[in-house]
Formats: structure tokens, sequence, C-alpha cells
């Protein structure tokens, strides 16, 4: 069973590599489609596109393509946000 698990593994590895983005199912086509609908309206709008919150989120910083593609920074440090005073 294994031997026979390992081999269907083999072929489809083998079909990915030969089939590149072919391979991958519609429903992840139309998502990647969406995906970079949505961040070129973001980099319009000059907001942060999905890929850059993430960054922003890993570095803790805050990071703009649009900021790159202008020739500044990438990631500039975010000041810490001091607590509130409660609302009445």
């Amino acid at each position: 069973m294994i031997l026979v698990m390992t081999r269907l593994f083999k072929i489809l590895l083998v079909l990915v590599s030969v089939a590149g983005c072919s391979f991958i199912p519609v429903p992840l086509t139309y998502l990647s489609s969406a995906k970079s609908g949505i961040d070129a309206v973001q980099l319009l709008r000059g907001e942060q596109t999905i890929n850059d919150r993430i960054i922003s989120s890993v570095r803790e910083k805050t990071c703009y393509t649009i900021a790159w593609l202008k020739g500044k920074e990438y990631c500039i440090e975010t000041e810490p946000v001091e607590d509130l005073p409660p609302m009445d």
C-alpha cells in the first residue's frame, strides 16, 4: 500500500512540474484573478495591497508597494498607539 502511495505521489509530482500553472484547479484560478484585481484597485488608491498587509503584520512595520514603486522605502516604522481613554 505504501509503495502504491509513493508511486502515486511521484506521478502527481511529475504532472504538477510538467503542467505548471495549468494544473491549478479552476476555483483557485478565479481567486487568483480576483486577488490581482483587488490589489490593482488598492494600488490605484494608494492603499496597502493584500501582500503589503501580510508583510506589515510579519515585520511589524507599515509596508506599501506604491511607496516602493515611487522610489521610497517599502516599509516604515510605525509608532505604537497609546491607550485611548474610555469613551463615555
